[in-house]
């Protein structure tokens, strides 16, 4: 079926003083001669120096890695392939000047050939489907509260983490590796009347239901632009986040008339505040539409870059961000060595569990008798044992072992002074040891103060989400659970027991 399109953009600074997002409009050209059109919105994030090359640098490099490529018969592939180098290169400035550092965004890239629509995101901007009057949502929200309402669709609802944050970005484009990207390997039909909404997560100020009301009202794509973004801004939220939007009508060949014939973005200067207008488009797209001059090669497609004020409109070249003379940074932990911490908090959990069951055991026969302890509280201070003594040792606290990036950044520099770890603190442990019922002592216990640790790694899907796990006081034997021990338990619960009675039990 012959179809064609009309687009328009633009986008406001919200209750922000710059500008993070960035969005382009490119002309292709197909395989059979007919127009496509590449549509890209990113939102940076990172601060406002950061967050504007962030955004303008994946912009830019997902539009020459597609127009440098296209056409393709894996477009697919193509778009992740753009999403990557977008990455790639973020992770290269990064490197080039650490000041950047976390730096980075999100994004969404639309592909529209003959009839056809292809996607890629990362993240939490949107590409709405209007149609039938019903506005769905077509690309996966990669925030913590899309995380929840998939697992809840699914049938597997789980309440939501104390602490936590449903904007909470899960996925993004950082230079790191990227956790998940929505790029469906089959296209979505367009029908005639169709309308696409592409638009950065400011736009979550507006109700679906406005949403689809102002569609109703506008006509034209640049007037629908226009309406959204005058209603976020009479919202006046607070905290209003910079927002970009993109409509984008598919029209039927007889609807377009023939007349109309395809027409570049045109960049205008605004008066209001906002970034450059990308004015409506109409490209012809079906059996029978004329190649016109501005849809000819890739090399120089018509881009509509958003730009923050003070920027030119002579394209979206950006200019090195400049280094700062001196800037400290620390190095974050690699991700195999969070998602280990991850696992090892999983597994001290299990031991603890394990040693709970027998000990457990000993406590209960205390539980009734308010007898006096013996021998009274003491307070043992943490030392570290000689090598080699066989006597029984006070509760020790060894200080943790170094990680990787730890080590890394303590590793003397030339020029540069060595650093020195500060000494560890003592901690008093305050243990003890209850009379039993059925006579004799019980293991003597550590009393263990509250805490708290960091559960997960957001580094890796099966890990995430990161999060605070809160331990409440609780007591633990200060040595192994022996067989003599192990017996008492074994007598009163028929476990199985081994015949040594002075060795450590080292089975379940």
């Amino acid at each position: 079926m012959g179809l064609q399109f009309e687009i328009a953009g633009d986008q406001i600074n919200g209750a922000r003083d710059y500008q993070e997002d960035a969005y382009l409009i490119t002309h292709l050209t197909d395989a059979e001669g007919q127009p496509a059109a590449l549509v890209i919105v990113a939102d940076g994030m990172g601060g406002h120096a950061a967050g504007n090359v962030a955004s303008n640098m994946a912009v830019q490099a997902i539009n020459k890695y597609i127009s440098s490529n296209y056409p393709s018969d894996d477009v697919t592939g193509l778009l992740q392939g753009g999403v990557l180098k977008a990455n790639a290169s973020i992770a290269e400035t990064i490197r080039e000047t650490p000041a950047l550092e976390g730096m980075g965004c999100t994004m969404v890239g639309i592909l529209i050939e003959q009839d056809r629509l292809w996607w890629a995101s990362v993240g939490d901007s949107h590409l709405y489907l209007l149609r039938d009057k019903q506005l769905i949502k077509k690309n996966a929200d990669h925030s913590y509260g899309g995380f929840l309402d998939r697992l809840a669709a699914a049938g597997q609802a789980m309440e939501p983490e104390p602490g936590l944050s449903r904007n909470m970005l899960m996925s993004a484009v950082t230079g790191e590796e990227i956790t998940e990207i929505d790029c469906p390997e089959e296209p979505l039909q367009l029908q005639p009347d169709d309308r696409l909404l592409i638009c950065s997560d400011g736009m979550d100020t507006l109700s679906h239901g406005k949403i689809i009301q102002y569609a109703e009202w506008s006509e034209k794509p640049k007037e629908y632009v226009q309406a959204l973004l005058d209603a976020v801004d009479e919202a006046a939220m607070p905290r209003q986040d910079n927002t970009t939007a993109l409509v984008i009508n598919i029209l039927s060949q007889d609807a377009a008339g023939s007349d109309q014939a395809a027409e570049p973005a045109e960049q205008a200067e605004a008066d209001d505040g906002r970034g450059d207008t990308g004015e409506m488009e109409v490209l012809d797209i079906g059996a029978g539409a004329g190649d016109s001059d501005d849809t000819e090669g890739d090399e120089t497609p018509s881009v509509t870059p958003a730009t923050t004020e003070g920027e030119e409109e002579s394209g979206p070249e950006l200019e090195p961000a400049p280094k700062p003379a001196a800037v400290a940074t620390e190095p974050e932990p690699a991700a195999a060595n969070k998602s280990a911490q991850g696992r090892g908090t999983l597994i001290a959990g299990a031991v603890i569990i394990a040693l709970v069951a027998v000990t457990g055991y000993f406590l209960l026969q205390s539980a009734d008798e308010p007898a006096p302890q013996s021998p009274a509280v003491t307070e043992t201070p943490v030392t570290e044992s000689p090598p080699g003594d066989s006597q029984p040792e006070p509760a020790t606290v060894e200080p943790a072992a170094e990680t990787a990036s730890q080590a890394a950044s303590d590793t003397e520099k030339p020029g540069e002074a060595k650093k020195t770890a500060p000494a560890p603190q003592s901690v008093a442990i305050e243990t003890f040891s209850d009379n039993l019922r059925g006579g004799g002592q019980g293991p003597t216990m550590a009393r263990l103060p509250a805490g708290s640790y960091m559960m997960g790694s957001s580094r890796s899907n099966e890990e995430r989400p990161e999060h605070e796990v809160k331990v409440p006081a609780f007591a633990i034997s200060q040595h192994e659970i022996t067989i003599e021990q192990f017996a008492r338990y074994a007598r009163a619960t028929g476990a199985s027991m081994p015949n040594t009675q002075d060795m450590p039990a080292d089975y379940p």
